[in-house]
């Protein structure tokens, strides 16, 4: 076979260069949260703290991330995306140092915010730079996930984001009917669990393109926006879930079913449908 069937030409190349980028900016939502979890029982022993104490620390880093976010993005609209991410990275590894030297649970608690707000710099105004870089379906895939990243070319964004609302409250109802009767043992819990995190995974990047979309003059701004309340919202959830706990996962269940019907109605009255192949 000829090698000019196999060369990858010079767009797709800086196309996957930018995707690359794109995706180490806004893995540091996830490096700060997902690494960090196991170790809390070790961190719980050597901050000689109790468990609730050192999970006030994540508590911490989602406040200083979902308020830092109406920060950077204004100030990337203004001032251009590269000096804020660059500054967001200074004060992320600041706040990283601190909390390596911190002697105690409330010193952790301080340190996880400040670097919160440095992390979610890069991520808000990478989003915004996808926006700044592409627009329509292209944005949505650049952002999405890989079955995702299919579908949104054939219906839209704005339908994949609907379907994924509906696929979420239809799989909180089934929790919930399985945590309030047993039905299903584990596996009656596990399923429409997958089923929910599936269905955020058409929902949080087609929200987020579709918001952008309709307002690309002000896309930091807007991505800072979209990005502080879903953290926000996700902080209420959590709140509500440990009020809430009864030893069962019914709180849970209620919580999600609840958010997902308020995410629908959301979805059905106060977005505007837009026609296929508008750039949705």
């Amino acid at each position: 076979m000829p090698d000019s069937c196999t060369a990858v030409s010079p767009s797709d190349r800086q196309s996957l260069w930018t995707l690359a980028i794109l995706s180490m900016l806004m893995a540091f939502a996830s490096i700060s949260t997902d690494l960090y979890l196991p170790a809390l029982p070790a961190m719980a022993d050597a901050l000689h703290a109790d468990a609730g104490q050192v999970e006030l620390t994540i508590s911490g880093y989602l406040i200083g991330f979902s308020l830092g976010q109406l920060l950077w993005g204004p100030i990337g609209d203004r001032h251009g995306r590269r000096l804020p991410i660059a500054l967001g990275l200074m004060l992320f590894i600041i706040g990283s140092a601190g909390c390596a030297l911190s002697g105690s649970a409330e010193a952790m608690i301080a340190w996880r915010a400040v670097q919160a707000v440095g992390a979610c710099a890069s991520v808000v105004l990478a989003r915004a730079m996808v926006r700044d870089l592409y627009s329509g379906h292209r944005a949505a895939q650049m952002l999405s996930t890989q079955l995702n990243s299919r579908w949104v070319v054939r219906h839209g964004s704005d339908r994949l984001m609907r379907l994924g609302i509906l696929g979420a409250v239809l799989s909180a109802v089934l929790l919930t009917v399985s945590a309030w009767t047993d039905w299903g043992g584990l596996a009656g819990l596990v399923i429409p669990l997958f089923l929910f995190v599936a269905s955020t995974g058409f929902i949080v990047a087609n929200s987020i393109v579709g918001a952008m979309g309709a307002f690309p003059e002000v896309a930091g701004a807007t991505s800072a926006l979209v990005g502080s309340l879903q953290y926000g919202t996700g902080i209420l959830g959590s709140g509500l879930v440990g009020t809430l706990a009864d030893g069962t996962p019914r709180p849970m269940a209620a919580v999600m079913l609840v958010f997902g019907v308020a995410s629908l109605l959301c979805a059905r009255w106060l977005v505007p449908s837009r026609q296929a192949g508008s750039g949705d």
